[in-house]
């Protein structure tokens, strides 16, 4: 059973805090290692608001870095100039042969990576 989507961080913040105007498409959702702590380092971050992140996070596969992704975040830093975050992220997409669920406008008009906007 593959992974059909990834979350980038934003879309996984406004889905763990109720925000998301419609559901997200129906798949098998991953994050990325990068997600994980971007979610778990905001500051004055409440311990309700932690206990929900750690649970959301839970419910979801979290991606790893290895040789492919970091390959493909090189390729993006390199030819787009992404930021170091954004490009692990989308390399985790792009090695998974996923869809990245975000609203980040840089990673939205990056070549190549099969991404997806969602309303909140």
């Amino acid at each position: 059973m593959g992974i059909d989507f990834i979350l980038d961080t934003n879309v996984a913040l406004f889905l763990a805090k109720g925000m998301l105007a419609e559901p997200l498409p129906t798949g098998v959702f991953a994050v990325s290692f990068v997600t994980e702590i971007e979610l778990l380092c905001f500051p004055n971050m409440s311990s309700f608001e932690q206990e929900r992140l750690e649970a959301f996070l839970s419910r979801n596969s979290i991606i790893g870095v290895d040789l492919t992704i970091r390959q493909h975040a090189l390729r993006l830093r390199r030819d787009h100039g992404l930021k170091l975050p954004d490009a692990l992220i989308a390399a985790t997409a792009i090695a998974e042969g996923a869809i990245l669920l975000t609203n980040d406008k840089a990673l939205l008009k990056t070549p190549g990576l099969l991404c997806r906007s969602v309303q909140t």
